[in-house]
């Protein structure tokens, strides 16, 4: 069942987890869904015992006197429907709470967690915290006594009816006992046989009340399969064997919920051997255009041909292993180092040429540093294991932009890739990109003078493509780019220089 669900988490599309109805489907599906399965087999057997057991008491009770029987069922009905009664209340009353059980989970993974521990010590985070999740508590302690309390009106009920049908049942047992229709010896075993009808009636109605529960959260679990499997990007199947030139027709996106496109009719056109920079403030949808460009997001509006063909027509997989990207928002996985770079491309075949790990971390200015680690490239990069290893950010991302060479890609996507790089491996690295003529770069950043030796420079504002050339056109023609050059230019010019410019 785990496997099933992570298979299915692992191969919807990334657009997938910006919708918030399919993050808290996936909750729901791995908080009670998931494990659901095992408990719906205890209950089945459980189920299965009390229903033998109350079988064999009716026909030990048929035997006796067969009017018994009709009486012994009908006084099983409330049990029934108080039991089915609860487990839909329970099962309605978690769906409603959920939003506030995931920020529960959140603000208690915030509070006890070694990455964010620095954090919330340096702000005084501790009362805010505190309060926030008490606050959040609070609701659902209320919330909860409110179940509780139908709960227990809805068990009383069932008990008292439940009650005076058992009762009713040995009214009847005397009134044949007293009328003569059956013998004193008759009449004791079938008031052993009562006895023990209840409590197998017992047994299985805890067990059809728990297996009525568990199908509703295991359909929750069914639910969210169906709806990733429909998430899955369907591709052609087209091999998509390297690339020359990729283009960008009239290309546009808009996330879920908003108004306002994230990539609003851009064209362009990327070629093998070129490096072209995306420029803009933030929130100009220059990531976004670059995922769209890898094929991690499908436009909303325009196409995206590779080699002059729709990249809709080409298999997904092979699509995708002709992308590396390099991204400032990366995860810290718990592996080696090498093993951190070998993700890269994990299934490479030996036959298949490309570059080794340590050429891979030579390129991006990380060999000496790995080296440097008490097990070299064999160091666990995890404080949260034993023997691990932590290393800042400037050294994670060293790591990471020796994952992205690693995988010798045709098409390297390069997000802020020297956010936190020092500037001796900023250097490196960029000296690196500029001088690989087997690939085509898209270039994101923020310092400008990564960017004056671009083939291409595209600039975007609120999404809309605005100004594109080299630098030095670019800087004749003014707008935005020349403005924002300007600007980070200044802050590298002494008061004399500054004067002299102006």
């Amino acid at each position: 069942m785990e496997l099933r669900l992570f298979e299915a988490t692992t191969a919807v599309d990334l657009a997938a987890f910006d919708d918030a109805g399919f993050a808290e489907e996936m909750d729901r599906a791995r908080d009670r869904g998931m494990g659901e399965a095992a408990w719906i087999v205890d209950h089945t057997v459980n189920l299965v015992t009390g229903v033998v057991g109350m079988l064999a008491t009716a026909v030990a009770v048929t035997v006796i006197q067969p009017l018994l029987l009709p009486c012994l069922l009908l006084a099983a009905v409330p049990q029934a429907i108080t039991a089915v009664r609860m487990a839909r209340r329970e099962y309605l009353a978690r769906l409603a709470r959920i939003t506030r059980q995931r920020r529960m989970w959140m603000l208690a993974h915030l509070m006890a967690n070694r990455h964010t521990a620095a954090e919330v010590r340096a702000y005084q985070m501790r009362d805010f915290l505190l309060a926030e999740y008490r606050g959040v508590m609070a609701v659902e302690t209320r919330a909860h006594l409110r179940l509780v309390r139908a709960q227990t009106g809805t068990r009383v009920a069932g008990a008292t009816v439940a009650g005076l049908a058992t009762f009713g049942v040995y009214a009847v047992l005397s009134g044949l006992l007293l009328g003569g229709m059956v013998a004193l010896a008759a009449a004791a075993t079938a008031l052993l046989a009562l006895q023990s009808a209840r409590t197998s009636l017992g047994v299985a109605v805890i067990a059809t009340n728990s297996l009525y529960e568990d199908a509703l959260y295991y359909q929750d679990y069914q639910d969210f399969l169906a709806r990733a499997d429909a998430r899955v990007p369907i591709g052609g199947e087209r091999v998509a064997d390297a690339v020359d030139v990729i283009e960008v027709d009239e290309v546009s996106l808009s996330y879920p919920d908003t108004d306002t496109p994230a990539v609003d009719r851009v064209s362009l056109t990327v070629r093998r051997g070129e490096v072209i920079a995306l420029v803009g403030e933030n929130g100009s949808g220059k990531t976004t255009l670059a995922k769209l460009i890898a094929g991690l997001y499908r436009p909303t509006g325009g196409v995206i041909r590779w080699d002059g063909v729709d990249a809709v027509e080409l298999d997904p997989r092979t699509l995708g292993a002709q992308v590396a990207v390099m991204t400032q928002e990366y995860w810290k996985f718990p592996f080696t180092a090498g093993q951190n770079i070998r993700v890269g491309r994990h299934d490479r075949p030996p036959e298949r040429s490309g570059p080794s790990v340590q050429d891979a971390a030579a390129a991006a200015a990380a060999h000496d540093m790995i080296v440097g680690l008490p097990h070299s490239y064999d160091t666990l990069l995890d404080r949260e294991f034993k023997d691990g290893h932590e290393l800042s950010g400037g050294q994670w991302q060293r790591l990471v932009a020796a994952r992205g060479l690693y995988r010798d890609a045709a098409l390297l996507i390069c997000d802020e890739p020297s956010a936190a790089l020092d500037a001796r491996a900023e250097h490196a690295l960029f000296q690196h990109l500029r001088r690989s003529p087997d690939r085509a770069v898209v270039l994101i950043t923020h310092r400008l003078a990564n960017v004056r030796h671009a083939d291409r420079i595209f600039v975007l504002e609120r999404g809309r493509l605005v100004q594109h050339g080299s630098h030095d056109e670019l800087m004749t023609a003014g707008g935005l780019y020349r403005e924002l050059f300007d600007l980070q230019a200044s802050g590298y010019l002494t008061g004399a220089d500054d004067a002299q410019s102006r």
